[in-house]
This record gives structure tokens, sequence and C-alpha cells, in this order.
């Protein structure tokens, strides 16, 4: 009886599995009150990542019921909105708006009288540079105290600070050491504690590596240091610097910030910076480029004054004496350089400041155009943490259309996301070989370091198509011993699984059933860094004459513009 018992348990409970995977697979056919009841269940958790998960992967009996799930999310969403407007809360607020526009279709009245209340409170909050670039962003009427009058360009010399900074950090080795200093840049003055400079001057104190850091300044001849990074936003490549020294400054920083939508082509401009470690040099050139694709997001304004190393950081001015945009460099000797665009600071900088910290959205896909199909962009690579992974998106499907925009360049769907925030919803539809597809995607916040985190947070083995083009089998390895330049080692050998066309390996005579062995894999800023031993399927690495003629070195860099 005893044994007749534990068979009817053990058997309840493979059906008890069996039916939740089922559910999980988007198979479940089960009764509309379950599904309903589970969705709603979902709903009322902190975070609506499940209930997305659910509502994307789970197959009510009918299109109706998933519907009526969405309502309820909207109606949820509704209310918090108006939660958070009665509070005066302007950034809960509009993240509510957000998920509200993803779900339900919105009118450009609701639109305009939502961002009406949306300036009111923020003109409450003292969020002034908040406020200018609302009234600038949705075309509304500049107030009179948005600008200064004619500011000329000398008097910015006492708002451009200078920035040096030395870093411990543990090398490669596992030895500490000192980098003196390791880097060195511009600033601008926000006020009395604050300034701002380029994140790119500050992103390696954030690498794992660091152990500590010491950032120096000095302003008009006035040296000290001790000043630390409260907050950045590496998609707009901003960071904010707290001094516990007073700084010299002009009450309202906003004013000095023009509109970057109003900049010409051909029109003149000036950069004021520590160019190439030369205190407060003025330099003088046009502007060559209204607006260029950043490589993380958004644009850059493009100029060919000069900016050589040490001006990052510095400011582009007008000839109007307004604050156009922050330096951040370019192309050495090409008269190429860029400028993070004022409205872009304008946007962020009420949240920098207080030192908020920037959640950031992304998809943790990674884009291309197709070339013979203008106006179509399809996946390309998909980062093994990205929130997509749960809806059946596959590499080579065409992106149709975000929150219902159409998606017909990679630029497109970059403006899309960059608009919101991660914990956001946003509707995606796209097309695979079985026709379209419309799912609600709960952001994700976008790491820093898109490469390295997607190494930390999962195997370097699973990632190895994304960033190198090529995957291994896990269930078929083995271990070799083999001789190389004059050491002895124990290397383990994965079959090759799948290669990429026109990768790198593919170029070199990698198949799919060869061998490969890694003999290196590591991560140096932004870059990871791998060496291979590569042995065909018809050949015994013992018998090479020469074995390195089979080892290969790569790197992955950073991704830059298709990366959404």
């Amino acid at each position: 009886m005893r044994n007749v018992s534990l068979f009817l348990f053990l058997l309840f409970f493979i059906f008890s599995c069996s039916s939740t995977n089922k559910a999980a697979k988007g198979i479940d056919q089960g009764n509309k009150e379950a599904y309903y009841d589970k969705g709603l269940k979902l709903l009322a958790l902190p975070h609506e990542d499940l209930f997305f998960t659910f509502i994307n992967t789970t197959v009510p009996d009918s299109p109706g019921e998933r519907e009526k799930l969405l309502s309820e999310y909207s109606k949820n969403q509704e209310q918090l909105k108006t939660f958070f407007l009665d509070q005066g809360d302007v950034l809960k607020a509009i993240h509510y708006f957000n998920n509200l526009y993803a779900v339900k279709d919105v009118s450009e009245e609701e639109i305009n009288t939502f961002y009406t209340h949306i300036e009111t409170l923020a003109k409450e909050k003292d969020y002034k540079s908040f406020c200018k670039y609302l009234r600038l962003s949705k075309g509304r009427q500049t107030d009179e105290n948005d600008f200064y009058t004619l500011l000329p360009v000398t008097e910015y010399n006492f708002l451009l600070a200078e920035i040096s900074i030395k870093r411990e950090y543990i090398d490669k080795n596992h030895e500490l050491r000192k980098d003196h200093p390791y880097a060195y840049g511009s600033g601008i003055v926000l006020d009395s504690h604050h300034i701002l400079t380029a994140y790119q001057l500050v992103e390696d104190l954030f690498l794992p590596d660091t152990r500590s850091y010491e950032i120096s300044i000095e302003q008009k001849n006035k040296a000290f240091s001790g000043a630390r990074v409260i907050s950045c936003d590496s998609l707009l490549n901003l960071a904010v610097l707290e001094t516990k020294t007073e700084l010299q400054y002009i009450p309202d920083f906003y004013r000095l910030l023009g509109d970057s939508r109003t900049i010409k082509r051909g029109q003149p401009i000036f950069c004021l910076g520590h160019h190439a470690g030369y205190t407060s040099t003025l330099t003088k050139g046009i502007i060559s480029a209204e607006t260029r694709i950043a490589p993380d997001g958004g644009t850059w304004i493009q100029v060919d004054a000069a900016a050589s190393p040490g001006a990052g950081g510095g400011m582009l001015i007008g000839e109007d004496g307004l604050l156009y945009g922050m330096i951040l460099g370019g192309v050495i000797h090409e008269d190429i350089n860029f400028a993070v665009p004022s409205n872009s600071i304008l946007s962020i900088l009420d949240q920098l400041i207080p030192g908020m910290e920037i959640k950031r959205p992304w998809l943790g896909i990674l884009l291309a155009e197709k070339i013979d199909l203008p106006g179509k962009v399809y996946i390309s690579g998909i980062f093994p943490s990205s929130p997509l992974t749960e809806t059946g998106i596959n590499i080579g499907d065409l992106l149709i259309a975000l929150n219902d925009i159409p998606v017909d360049s990679v630029q497109n769907a970059k403006k899309v996301i960059h608009d919101l925030d991660a914990g956001n919803c946003v509707k995606v539809r796209y097309q695979n070989t079985t026709g379209e597809v419309v799912r609600y995607v709960y952001l994700k916040r976008r790491p820093d370091y898109p490469v390295y985190s997607a190494i930390k947070n999962t195997s370097r083995l699973d990632s190895l198509y994304l960033h190198f083009g090529f995957s291994v089998r896990l269930d078929y390895r083995k271990q070799i011993k083999q001789h190389i330049k004059n050491k002895t080692f124990t290397l383990t050998f994965y079959k090759v699984n799948a290669i990429k066309e026109d990768s790198y390996l593919e170029k070199m005579g990698v198949k799919p059933d060869d061998f490969i062995g890694i003999l290196s894999d590591f991560y140096i800023h932004r870059t990871r860094y791998m060496e291979v031993l590569h042995i065909p399927a018809d050949q015994d690495s013992h018998q090479f004459q020469y074995i390195e003629d089979y080892i290969y070195r790569m790197k992955r860099e950073v991704y830059d513009e298709n990366i959404l």
C-alpha cells in the first residue's frame, strides 16, 4: 500500500510539472477565469516583469482575454500616474504615463494636457533646466528668463575647471598599480559645489578592478582635491562631480544653455577647454554637422574647431555667448570633433545635480539596416540578458514598430527607447518567418558596459557567438596536453557548433565540428580579448609543424551605433 501511495504521488508530481511547463511555453488552453486570475495576481506584484512574461508566453482561450488583462494594466498605470501627479512627483508621473502610451491609444490632446501639468509641477519643484527643456522640445513659448543676454566668450574662463584623476587598480597579474594621473580633462562649473564633465573621463573608476581614486580640481589658479563622482549618464556621456570646496559660479546655469536645435551648418563656434594641457585655450571653427548619430544613443554636434585631448568636458560656445554643448573630443589631427548638444544636457541636469541614479533602458539587441531593402531594420544579435529572449524573437527577424511608431532606421528605434526608462513597458512588433508578432516587453536597465555585463552575468561560452561569431557544443569536449612555446598545457577543447559567415574565425578556416581550445579570455576596460587554438576535425595537433599558425587572437570592442 505504501508503494502504491508513493507511485500515485510521483505520478501526480510529474503531471503537475508537465502542466506547468506547457503553460510556460505558451500552449496552456486553460479556462478563462484561471488565466485572468493569475494575470491579476502577477499584476499586483511590485514589478511588472513577471506579468509581461505571462502575457507573452501563455496563450489564453481567446485574444480578448489578453486584451482584458492589458486593460487592467492600463487602469493600474492610470491610477499610479494620477497619484504621482497629485503627489507632485514629476519623474514617476512621466514614467507611468509612458506605460499608458505603450498599451492604449493616447490622443495629442491628452499628451499636451499631461505635459502642461508636468511643466507646472516642474516649476514648483524648481526643475528649471527640465522646464526649459520641455518648452524647447515640445515647441512651447519660451520664458523670458530662459536665456542670459549676450555674454562675452571671455567671461566663461572662470566657469572652466581643470580635472585630473589618479586611480589605483588591480592589473591582469593581480598586482596593485597606480596611474599618475590616468585621466586629464575639463569641466563646467554648474553651481557652488558641482561640475559637469564627460563620462568618458571617469568611466574607468567604475571598473571592477578599481580599488581607489583621487580627483583633483583647479579653478582660476585655485587647486584642491577630494571631488567625487555623484551621478552619471553613460548614454549621453555626462557625469557630475561634487566638491567640498566652494566654487566660483554664475547663478541659474541653465540660462547659459542655448537651444541646440537652432544651430546651422557653417555657423561659427568656439571650443573652450584645457587643450593638450594648455589651460583655458579657446579655439574657433564652424558647425560641420548639426546632428551625428552618437555611438550609444541620441546625437552629437560635429565641429571642426580644434579639441585636443584634455578639452573633453569643456564648452562649445556660440557667437551669441550661449553654450550649445559640451566637448567630447574626436578624430585627432582631422578637425573632426564632437559635442553633447545643450538640449540633451538640459533634459537630465536636474537629475544629475542631486545625484539621482539614471536608469536608461535597453532591449538588449543589435540592429542592422538591410542594404537591399531600404527602411527595413533586422535583429543582428541578441544579448543573453535581453528582455526579448522570452518573446521568441530570433536573429534575422525584422523589427517593424516600437509603441506603434514605425522603425525604418536604427536611429529611429533608438530614439523611441531613449525617451523611456528602465521599468517601462514597450510594445514591440516584429516579423519572423510565420508573420507579424506583437509582444509587450518590460525594459531592463541598460548596463554601462554591455559587453562586460554580458560576460559577467552569463557563461563566457554562451556569449561566444555574440562577441566573436562562433558557438561551441557544451556537451562535446575533450582535454588534450599541448606543448606551446616550451610549455605544456592541459587544454579543454570544444567542438564548434556554428560559425558566423564573414567572422574572423570563418575567414581563418574554422568550420563546424572543428575543435577550439581557449588559451586566454580576459577583459580590459571596454574590450574583451581572446586567444584560441584551432584543431581542424581531420587533423591531430601533435602533427602540426608550426602550432603558432593555428593560434588566433581576437578582440571585441564596445558595440557602437547598432546597440538598442
